[in-house]
């Protein structure tokens, strides 16, 4: 006889449109891999097959969207500026200390936040104007001879 563990799993079952059936599952000692529930499932679809079980996604009911009057606004004056030949400017909204340093206005020093925790050295500090990221932008394009510059 195999020892068990002393803990025993304890699983509600439903079939669609049937009645709940529950299951009592004591787990062999000897099986350390099986701690919870989740590590319990995945034995017995294992056993039960992995190409049995349906592969879609539940159907969810999703509500409609709704969309205000100023979103309505700024959609329909991105479209007319980029059919216009402008192009839209997306930057980040985190800068490096050298932009940090260049545009920070006297006694706002201490006024910007920090990430504790930066990915990089470009992206530490959270801005406080688009200005300096859009002049970065620019100056990008032009020191690669892009001069016909249309950006909002």
């Amino acid at each position: 006889m195999l020892e068990t563990k002393k803990a025993s799993i304890a699983f509600l079952f439903m079939k669609q449109n049937k009645k709940p059936y529950s299951y009592l599952v004591t787990i062999p000692k000897y099986r350390l891999d099986i701690v919870d529930k989740e590590d319990l499932i995945e034995e017995i679809i294992k056993i039960y097959g992995y190409s049995k079980i349906p592969s879609s996604l539940p159907t969810i009911q999703q509500n409609k969207l709704k969309i205000g009057q100023n979103q309505n606004w700024r959609e329909s004056i991105r479209q007319i500026l980029k059919n216009s030949g402008y192009q839209e400017i997306i930057t980040y909204s985190l800068v490096s200390k050298e932009i940090k340093q260049d545009f920070c206005f006297t006694g706002q020093a201490n006024s910007f936040y920090y990430l504790l925790t930066p990915k990089s050295k470009t992206h530490v500090f959270y801005r406080q104007s688009i200005l300096p990221s859009h002049l970065k932008t620019i100056a990008y394009n032009l020191t690669r001879q892009n001069e016909d510059l249309l950006f909002f």
